[in-house]
């Protein structure tokens, strides 16, 4: 029970680190400050914000409360070529099999550049670096390394990636099919990312592959409606909320996850024999 308790304390000031970070770095500016000029300044500089408080209050915990660090990360990059060639693989997975098999057709909307800008910074800024670098501190780092330590790499694989699912219900009310979804991409995705970090044996290679499907999905976004803040978009023709992910989109759709289930099965396969096997 004491090491239950002791565990789930970690857990709970790891989560607890990701929304103080979001809350700070997520202070809106006054409704005075609403010029485009201001709002592409917050754009960018929420981003950059996000970064310097998780870091300054992760290195203190580290320090006074964790008294470790996690052990397949370092803040200095570590990264190979091939890192960025799984969220290529992935990506165009999913795209040519949304554009063969569910309805559709390529849109060019009429665009509010503003939007546009405020958008491609978001996605390159937050959705490609900062995000993908905190989340998978926290979850494929901190919290994996606690669960595992603790009741083995099996607990640390399905723990922190069904945390890491049920963490992202937080981005808004959806209706209850949604959510599962939802939480079916999630933990599916946080264990794709648990599997590359362990088979490379850094942190950098899931931080790489969670942000290259990041943007690289936002290239062509896959939609149920069209927006004015991308010049071209995949318009989906197709009702069924399977096929196109519900309210949260495309990322909780069953293709999605059929594309999860089979990178997850060959790097699981291609290592389970090898010197890197993971259980």
């Amino acid at each position: 029970m004491r090491r239950l308790l002791k565990v789930s304390s970690e857990v709970v000031i790891a989560l607890a680190v990701i929304l103080v970070t979001q809350l700070i770095a997520g202070f809106s500016l006054p409704s005075w400050a609403s010029h485009p000029t201001f709002r592409i300044i917050q754009t960018v500089y929420s981003p950059v914000l996000y970064l310097l408080v998780f870091y300054g209050l992760i290195n203190w915990l580290n320090r006074h409360y964790f008294h470790e660090t996690v052990a397949l990360f370092t803040w200095r990059p570590n990264l190979k070529p091939q890192f960025f060639i799984w969220p290529v693989i992935w990506v165009l997975l999913i795209d040519l099999t949304f554009f063969l098999v569910v309805p559709g057709r390529i849109v060019w909307p009429t665009i509010n550049h503003l939007n546009v800008t405020l958008n491609l910074l978001a996605t390159l800024l937050l959705a490609g670096i900062a995000a993908p670098i905190v989340e998978e501190y926290i979850f494929r780092g901190l919290i994996s390394q606690r669960l595992t330590k603790a009741y083995g790499a099996r607990i640390g694989l399905i723990g922190s990636s069904l945390l890491f699912g049920l963490t992202h219900l937080l981005n808004g009310v959806l209706d209850f099919w949604s959510a599962v979804q939802l939480i079916i991409a999630g933990t599916l995705a946080g264990a794709l990312f648990w599997l590359t970090s362990r088979w490379y044996q850094t942190l950098w290679a899931g931080i790489v592959l969670h942000a290259g499907y990041n943007v690289l999905t936002s290239v062509i976004p896959i939609r149920v409606h069209t927006s004015n803040d991308w010049p071209i978009q995949y318009l989906l023709n197709q009702p069924n909320r399977l096929m196109t992910g519900g309210e949260y989109g495309a990322d909780c759709s069953l293709i999605t996850m059929i594309t999860l289930i089979i990178t997850l099965g060959y790097i699981y396969f291609a290592t389970r024999n090898s010197r890197r096997a993971m259980f």
